[in-house]
């Protein structure tokens, strides 16, 4: 399953209905097919249901969205979860407009600063919707509170998480690293931490990681008499083959002819 939405904005995500949810001792998630988008922030307390048959667990200060037209049950009772939750919907673009439509990508689940939040979500979630005022009303407090959880929660936290990214690299480029290393250092899923690191830095994290590893092959290349076997061990390239692919692609020669030229120079 994919570990993040994309919606196209506009038509702009429609609100449909919220609560507060409080679990009773040993309740049970419910059964269904759902038909929306539905935000969930946890407050307290850990939420167990499944989506097509895959567990997912939910704990205090976390947040997930779960994707419509996915079956849901439960293979346990949840523990007195309590939390918020806000159905939506979201239009296929047909937008012919002035400026072009945008996407705003999500992850489904992450860490939430519930706190920040509560003045929005208590007032959405027991909004009355008695007039086509108060719907219009309630829209709007939606959109303004998707706005403000993404400015913190989202795009904040990829500024902060692309560095955290670039200096683990840098400092632990010899050690053995792959992309569940990375995406466990920031608490993003595998595929959301690819995408925000290439977003920002123009190039995919590992690549990134090879390029420093290469960087620092030159440099022994030039300094040291090791050879090309230690030096791919070295600087973090498990296998030396793979070490003269990738420096055979990125300099069209060979480590050895390299530092050939390079004394010579």
């Amino acid at each position: 399953m994919e570990n993040i939405i994309q919606l196209e904005i506009p038509p702009y995500p429609m609100f449909r209905i919220s609560a507060f949810r409080e679990f009773e001792e040993g309740e049970w998630h419910i059964t269904r097919k759902n038909m929306e988008y539905i935000l969930i922030i946890m407050v307290e307390g850990k939420l167990y249901f499944t989506e097509n048959g895959r567990e997912v667990e939910l704990n205090k200060d976390e947040f997930y969205i779960q994707r419509p037209n996915i079956y849901q049950s439960a293979l346990r009772p949840s523990k007195t979860p309590k939390y918020y939750y806000i159905h939506f919907t979201q239009e296929v673009s047909d937008y012919t407009g002035y400026f072009p439509a945008k996407t705003l990508i999500l992850p489904t689940r992450g860490k939430c600063k519930v706190h920040v939040y509560r003045n929005y979500l208590d007032r959405i979630a027991y909004a009355h919707l008695d007039s086509a005022s108060d719907i219009l009303e309630v829209q709007s407090l939606f959109l303004d509170f998707l706005q403000f959880f993404y400015e913190n929660e989202i795009e904040q936290p990829k500024c902060n998480a692309g560095t955290v990214l670039l200096d683990y690299m840098r400092k632990n480029y010899q050690s053995h690293i792959t992309l569940k290393t990375l995406s466990e250092l920031v608490n993003f899923s595998e595929d959301y931490t690819r995408s925000i690191f290439k977003k920002r830095y123009g190039i995919a994290p590992l690549e990134y990681l090879a390029k420093i590893r290469l960087e620092m092959a030159c440099k022994l290349l030039c300094t040291t008499d090791y050879s090309i076997e230690k030096i791919a061990y070295d600087v973090g390239f498990g296998d030396v083959s793979v070490f003269y692919r990738n420096f055979v692609k990125a300099f069209n020669m060979a480590p050895s002819k390299w530092r050939s030229m390079s004394r010579n120079m």
